[in-house]
Parts: structure tokens; C-alpha cells; sequence
């Protein structure tokens, strides 16, 4: 992240940009799921107690997150973390982005993965992903029908 955190800043001198997205991975680490991160990781941090601080929605790293949105529209693309499935099909980007900020911090506490995670994960599931999405294997990667605002 330290990476990204140096590349978001310096792009705009360069006359680029660089856009950072929230996925499932963030939104787990910010509301404390590390149900993915190795030992490796925490060890760079200190130890779990540390990574969990820097995390969190006020350490360097989570604060960082949520100052990012979920889905971001540039010119005529969407970006975001894989696809969209049916379910959120109709929200608008503005929505999606405000479901995950308030699903990922209330103002005083992080909320628990199920909450968090759920429009994140769900958003790009094998079951409810866009039509023909297969969750990133060799198959037809057709997008939905339908334009996001």
C-alpha cells in the first residue's frame, strides 16, 4: 500500500493519475476480517496487534482506504473491483460507493465483515456476478446489459 499511497500522490505531477479502489480484501482488513493475511504481512507490520492499528479505520493504512471509493467512473469506463452482479445492477455508482462506506465504517466503530464485505463480495460473486461471469476463469466475460450512473 505504501506503493500506491506514493504513486496516488506523485501522478498528478507527472500529469497522470492514479486511481485506487476499495475491494473485498480492503473492506476485510478495515472492519477487522484477516482471515487473508499471512503471516508475512503481519509480521511487516509488527505482529497482528500492530497490522490490526494500521488497518483499522483510523491507522494509516484504513483511514487511507476509506478515503477511496468502490467504483469509479473515468470518461465512459467503470472501474471497479471484478464486476457487478445483478443485485446492485441498478444503484448508481454514487450508490454502490456510499453502500460501502457505511457498511465499512459508521463514524465510530468498524461494522463485521458480513456487513462490509457483503456488497463487496456479493458485488463480484460467482452467483449473482453479470451474465456470463464465471469468477475470473477462461470463460465468456460478457458485461450486463445495463449502464451504470
Amino acid at each position: 500500500m505504501d506503493l500506491l499511497m506514493r504513486l496516488e500522490k506523485q501522478a498528478p505531477l507527472q500529469g497522470g493519475a492514479v486511481h485506487c479502489l476499495i475491494g473485498n480484501h480492503e473492506a476485510m482488513n478495515l472492519t477487522g476480517d484477516y482471515r487473508y493475511v499471512s503471516e508475512g504481512e503481519a509480521a511487516s507490520h509488527g505482529g497482528m496487534k500492530q497490522l490490526a492499528r494500521n488497518m483499522g479505520p483510523r491507522g494509516r493504512y484504513g483511514g487511507w482506504i476509506l478515503e477511496h471509493n468502490a467504483v469509479v467512473r473515468i470518461n465512459n469506463a467503470v472501474f471497479l473491483h471484478a464486476g457487478i452482479s445483478q443485485p446492485f445492477s441498478e444503484a448508481s455508482i454514487a450508490g454502490l460507493n456510499e453502500m460501502v462506506h457505511k457498511l465499512s465504517w459508521n463514524g465510530t466503530v468498524p461494522m463485521r465483515y458480513s456487513a462490509a464485505t457483503a456488497l463487496c463480495g456479493t458485488v463480484v460473486s460467482p452467483e449473482t456476478g453479470p451474465p456470463g461471469w464465471n469468477g475470473g476463469s477462461s470463460g465468456s466475460s460478457r458485461a450486463p446489459g445495463r449502464t451504470l450512473r
